[in-house]
């Protein structure tokens, strides 16, 4: 077996294994890694809304509910205690059972908890319900950690910050929103109904479109699996799988 000067490994019969690097490198940025970025920076979004929205969500409820100053800040304080907690756990989680099941379960606890608070009837379910809110929030190392495991490397540093213009967006969505409910009369609870679609959205995507990483795969010792997800990227993508990955190609193993 040779070892060629990019990284390949060739072997006597004129196979290739290839690193991952390689073989993310080789399938390029594309429609796939463009829909991705959308259901990621979905998620970031739905962040920036859940964590914005408390200062509107606050101030209405401590008039509405006669809340004092420190229950208030307390709505807040629960969803940074769920984050603190959230990362510790999913983000431990996310390298055990995967990057793909945490990505779900993050979006599914944001946009569940975050629709629920709409109908919360008290102020203790509020803060317990936003508690779970900042737990599915912090998970959002892992939808993050995917993305950058599909991207190659000449683009991962640039799409990773483009990925930060959605939290942006999301911010200033919030203030959009708070106008045309709060500001025009509108209940509050249909004010955070509309900041969790993100969330919903980012799951609908992650769900249809975003496989398993293969770099996790291959760190699981399930090499043929990360390479059909690898082929069929690079068909998405335009490319002609078959000859990135010819027949008898293998991903060079990954120690976990």
């Amino acid at each position: 077996m040779e070892l060629t000067n990019n990284g390949e490994s060739r072997r006597q019969d004129g196979s290739v294994d290839l690193s991952i690097d390689d073989a993310v490198d080789a399938v390029q940025f594309g429609k796939f890694q463009k829909i991705m970025m959308i259901a990621v920076g979905l998620c970031f979004m739905s962040d920036a809304m859940e964590v914005v929205l408390l200062g509107f969500l606050s101030a209405v409820l401590r008039y509405e509910w006669d809340l004092t100053t420190s229950q208030a800040a307390a709505i807040a304080g629960s969803v940074f205690g769920g984050e603190l907690v959230g990362s510790a756990v999913l983000g431990r989680l996310g390298d055990v059972f995967g990057r793909r099941k945490i990505f779900l379960a993050a979006a599914a606890i944001i946009c569940v908890a975050g629709a629920a608070t709409s109908i919360v009837p008290g102020y203790k379910s509020l803060v317990l319900v936003r508690f779970i809110v900042g737990f599915g929030v912090g998970g959002l190392t892992v939808p993050y950690d995917i993305f950058a495991e599909f991207l190659p490397n000449q683009m991962r540093g640039r799409c990773l910050m483009y990925v930060n213009y959605y939290w942006t967006a999301g911010s200033m969505m919030v203030t959009l929103f708070a106008f045309f409910t709060l500001g025009l009369g509108y209940s509050w609870r249909l004010f955070v109904l509309l900041c969790s679609i993100p969330g919903l959205a980012s799951f609908i995507l992650c769900y249809r479109y975003v496989p398993e990483s293969p770099r996790w795969l291959l760190a699981e010792g399930r090499a043929n699996e990360a390479l059909v997800i690898l082929r069929n990227v690079a068909d998405i993508n335009g490319k002609i799988s078959n000859e990135i990955f010819p027949e008898g190609c293998c991903l060079l193993e990954e120690e976990k």
